[in-house]
């Protein structure tokens, strides 16, 4: 008896694809932000640069043309929080995350800008992590002056 796939061999391809160069990028991205900041591990660089290499052909092979705007998506680092139903938390606690998200994000230029000698895009980076910075301390001031709200740390859970 010979099932038949819903998918075909190539969707199924192209998804392994995707897959493998979304692994190799986050994990030589990953490894090349934690080596930049002195952690990390450079010895491995090389060989994750080849795999993302071997995984970018692996695309083209399967789509006719190496990845593009996928690479934001592969990148995304929001993806960790998926569809977050923000009903269960306290009042600040969103704008608490997406003031951090701020600050990463300008630590992510000011890094990447280091990297490549570009002053006013570094500029704008600190910019950035400070207006998080501050974003975030003003959600915190909110939070203690409401004595009745969740505690800042609760995660939408009351505070004693």
């Amino acid at each position: 008896m010979k099932l038949v796939s819903e998918r075909s061999e190539t969707v199924i391809a192209q998804e392994a694809a995707a897959t493998s160069v979304a692994s190799a990028v986050r994990e030589l991205t990953a490894n090349l932000i934690l080596v930049s900041r002195g952690a990390g591990k450079a010895r491995d660089v090389g060989g994750q640069a080849l795999a993302l290499i071997e995984s970018f052909q692996e695309y083209h092979d399967a789509f006719g043309r190496l990845p593009g705007q996928e690479l934001t998506e592969f990148l995304d680092h929001d993806r960790l929080w998926g569809d977050v139903d923000w009903s269960r938390f306290d009042d600040d606690y969103a704008d608490r995350h997406f003031a951090t998200i701020k600050m990463v994000r300008g630590a992510l230029q000011m890094t990447a800008s280091s990297l490549q000698g570009q002053r006013s895009d570094y500029l704008a980076g600190e910019r950035e992590l400070h207006d998080g910075s501050r974003a975030r301390q003003d959600t915190l001031a909110r939070a203690e002056v409401s004595p009745g709200k969740a505690s800042r740390w609760s995660l939408g859970r009351t505070a004693k």
